[in-house]
């Protein structure tokens, strides 16, 4: 749930991008980062990873609007899709509000796709009454030639309720 940070009575908000290896999580924080004033974003960190896979996040700071007279900020995160480091990606997931769940549209993905998919219902799954995360399904990859529609990755998943945004 977004909180009020006390120091700066900001609230901060954590969207996190999830999915299967090489989905394009750490793409899109990239993309973001590059698209953005730089007076609105810190940088983009990816801690030990110097150009290699993502290893523990990549995350991105930035600045939103205003709600209730007070300023957000987002910070973006991207874990690791590799199943070897489910514990990183389950920690922080599980201190997301929002997630992004990026996967790739290429029908040879599907059991990736699911087997990540399982992992993000385990790691925010409601405990003890607490607000359940919102899930946004982003079809990545779309440009290539065998790619699946958005809706049809989506009812592959059994995500077809959830907001779908197409992707290259």
């Amino acid at each position: 749930m977004p909180y009020i940070d006390r120091q700066t009575n900001q609230i901060v908000v954590r969207i996190v991008y999830d999915g299967p290896p090489e989905a394009g999580k750490t793409t899109n924080l990239r993309q973001l980062c590059a698209s953005m004033p730089i007076h609105k974003r810190g940088e983009l960190s990816s801690p030990d990873s110097a150009g290699r896979r993502t290893e523990f996040f990549d995350w991105l700071d930035f600045s939103g609007g205003l709600v209730d007279f007070r300023a957000v900020r987002c910070q973006l995160v991207s874990v690791p899709g590799q199943i070897s480091l489910l514990r990183r990606r389950r920690f922080l997931l599980e201190a997301a509000d929002a997630v992004v769940f990026v996967v790739d549209s290429s029908p040879d993905a599907r059991e990736d796709n699911v087997r990540a998919l399982q992992a993000l219902r385990e790691a925010t799954a409601v405990v003890d009454g607490g607000i359940p995360v919102g899930i946004v399904l982003q079809a990545n990859k779309q440009d290539a030639p065998d790619a699946m529609k958005p809706n049809a990755v989506a009812s592959a998943l059994g995500m077809a309720d959830l907001p779908i945004v197409p992707a290259i």
